[in-house]
């Protein structure tokens, strides 16, 4: 006789596996982060292709059996679990967090004074945060990180000074919320691409970067606007720019459906978060960004291409009026035929924006994917595929021919090249059959 194995399909779900194979992933990884020195680029990308592949082998075994809400959850909290205790060294940009967290606390305001004005200043500090100081980079600018996100690195601080593990739990505990919001938002299908989605995971529980803060308050406007309370949702929205500039990009389409009462209540949120900063008499944050905005670049194809054709000076206007025409085109097509805010189009305007740009860094597409299932837009998930490419620098490679944030020639042709072949799949007749689970309300 055959055994009966039911009984066993239905206590053991085909999703399973996937899972067990992204976690296993996550493992070694972490694993691989807590040895000395820099971590080798072949391990980061396996694992990234690890998770990928997990993700579109889920894809396939979940058609028939959907995991509840609570497993979604639990398998990405489980994931980012893993990075808790991994130390960055791909890039260093937590050291600004810790630091500004602690300047919160000690000055009221991490934004009066550049880092290397505490070089030589006498001051009993954590030893974290002594580190930090000496590691953190560009310490002759002010911190580029808006007042919200300030917050964020003020409570790691006050829990406890220096601790990036501190840090990185809170943002696991972010990350939780903004799972359930996007499940109350868009599905269990937005809900566990933004739980499995690999750039996500690496991130934010690896690297511990902030977008999910953010976005947290972005998604929470966006579920007030589809409930029509659109006060509350300019309020979140207002708090949401406060945290990271790029929800600004969402804000026209939050906007439209009630103007006279979202935009007083957006402004009545910055006019509250800004206004102490402004009364102080303070432009040092500003001198920041204006340095970012003015003078940073890498990684860019937008920016690039008009660089090599008219310079880099004129580069830094025409790519701003190329993305404001291209996002007025976006918003002007969904305007026009009435759809509903859960159709805005803002991963392809994320997308534009991204692909135009000085500066982009592998942590601001995150911002794509909350989005992108509503989207269903191939380009978008694979700029998410193609962007840990970009990691490849004369830093990480140990590369002394290359300056540090000097790529490879191959680097960028190839990341674009994958989102470009993506865009003209998306145009072909293959994107009708992206996989039904996407396409799940709930």
């Amino acid at each position: 006789m055959k055994p009966d194995t039911t009984a066993a399909r239905k206590t053991f779900p085909r999703w399973l596996l996937p899972f067990l194979l992204a976690l296993g992933g996550y493992l070694f990884l972490a694993f691989f982060s807590l040895q000395r020195g820099r971590l080798p680029l072949g391990i980061w990308w396996s694992v990234q292709a690890t998770g990928w592949i997990a993700c579109a082998w889920f894809l396939r075994t979940a058609r028939a059996s959907w995991p509840s809400m609570s497993a979604i959850l639990v398998m990405a909290l489980l994931f980012r679990i893993c990075g808790l205790w991994a130390t960055p060294t791909l890039e260093d940009d937590y050291h600004r967090y810790l630091w500004d967290g602690w300047r919160t606390l000690h000055d009221g305001s991490p934004y009066d004074h550049a880092p290397q004005d505490f070089f030589a200043r006498p001051e009993t500090r954590p030893p974290g945060i002594e580190t930090a100081l000496n590691e953190l980079n560009h310490p002759d600018l002010t911190t580029i990180y808006t007042p919200v996100t300030q917050l964020l690195f003020a409570a790691a601080a006050a829990i406890a000074p220096g601790s990036l593990v501190t840090l990185k739990a809170l943002l696991l505990l972010i990350d939780a919320a903004l799972i359930l919001l996007l499940s109350i938002c868009a599905g269990r299908a937005a809900a566990w691409f933004y739980g499995w989605c690999p750039l996500v995971v690496v991130e934010n529980a690896f690297h511990a970067h902030p977008e999910g803060w953010a976005l947290l308050w972005l998604i929470a406007a966006w579920i007030c606007a589809r409930r029509r309370r659109y006060f509350v949702a300019g309020l979140l929205a207002g708090v949401a720019v406060a945290a990271k500039l790029f929800a600004l990009l969402a804000v026209p389409f939050l906007v439209w459906r009630r103007p006279l009462v979202v935009v007083p209540a957006l402004l009545a949120a910055l006019t509250f978060i800004y206004g102490p900063i402004l009364a102080a008499g303070s432009s040092a944050e500003w001198a920041g960004l204006q340095a970012m905005a003015g003078t940073f670049k890498f990684n860019s194809l937008g920016y690039a291409l008009l660089a090599l054709c008219f310079g880099p000076e004129a580069a830094r206007l025409l790519w701003a009026i190329l993305f404001g025409l291209l996002a007025a085109l976006f918003f002007a097509q969904w305007a026009r035929h009435k759809r509903s805010l859960a159709q805005a189009p803002v991963a392809e305007v994320f997308l534009v924006f991204f692909l135009l740009a000085p500066v982009l860094n592998p942590w601001y597409a995150v911002w794509l994917v909350p989005f992108a299932v509503a989207a269903r837009t191939p380009a978008a998930v694979a700029l998410l595929v193609a962007v840990p490419l970009s990691y490849a620098t004369g830093l990480n490679l140990g590369d002394p021919t290359l300056a540090n944030y000097a790529q490879p020639a191959l680097v960028r042709p190839v990341e674009f090249g994958i989102v470009m072949l993506a865009a003209l799949a998306g145009l072909a007749p293959i994107r009708r059959r992206l996989p039904g689970a996407l396409s799940l309300a709930g």
